[in-house]
């Protein structure tokens, strides 16, 4: 299989899906920061610090001296994390969009009448299972529905060979009928396409 082929070019598949997706993802990482800071910063309250300020010694609360390198490191950590999160978050919810994308259109061609469809995923992508299922689905109606239109048509085919062969005024009605109905039921089930 050629791997550039079955490469797909656009990575926001479901731009609502994706993007809500990488911004929970971005929010919750940021909650989890401003905790983690917020816990340093309350354990760290009750200790002192001594530093070298312009020559001088200086004594100062521990919270006060790290609050800065909290603030200034939490939020650039945040936003590099938050890009190289959301890079990885779109690559593997494309994975999730794609294959839901492609399941979609192809459960519409089912409802318009074709069942000539088949669900084609790569391997790396999620809901492989589901696609084999309903692969299994088309092909399951498409075996009944060609079997459905063989069996109309040959009724249809025997109750206009009986038909000719009877004198019987009121049998001939009943047959006419039994052809019409068969010609009615062919006419429904060529809704649906069997074959390419």
């Amino acid at each position: 299989m050629d791997h550039n082929k079955s490469r797909r070019k656009n990575y926001f598949i479901d731009k609502k899906f994706q993007g809500i997706f990488i911004l929970k993802f971005c929010l919750l990482m940021g909650l989890g920061l401003l905790v983690s800071a917020v816990i340093l910063y309350l354990l760290s309250k009750s200790t002192v610090t001594t530093s070298f300020i312009n020559s001088r010694l200086s004594i100062v609360n521990t919270a006060d001296y790290i609050r800065p390198v909290l603030l200034w490191g939490g939020v650039s950590v945040f936003f590099a994390m938050a890009l190289i999160g959301g890079l990885v978050f779109m690559f593997l919810t494309h994975r999730i969009a794609g294959a839901i994308f492609n399941i979609k259109r192809n459960l519409n061609n089912l409802a318009n009448g074709d069942l000539t469809v088949r669900i084609k995923l790569r391997s790396t992508d999620h809901a492989r299972e589901i696609a084999d299922g309903i692969n299994r689905i088309f092909e399951s109606l498409r075996n009944k529905i060609s079997d459905a239109k063989k069996t109309a048509t040959d009724i249809e085919k025997e109750a206009e060979g009986l038909s000719s062969d009877i004198n019987d005024n009121a049998i001939k009605l009943k047959l006419k009928s039994v052809v019409d109905k068969a010609k009615n039921l062919q006419n429904k089930l060529d809704y649906f396409q069997t074959e390419k």
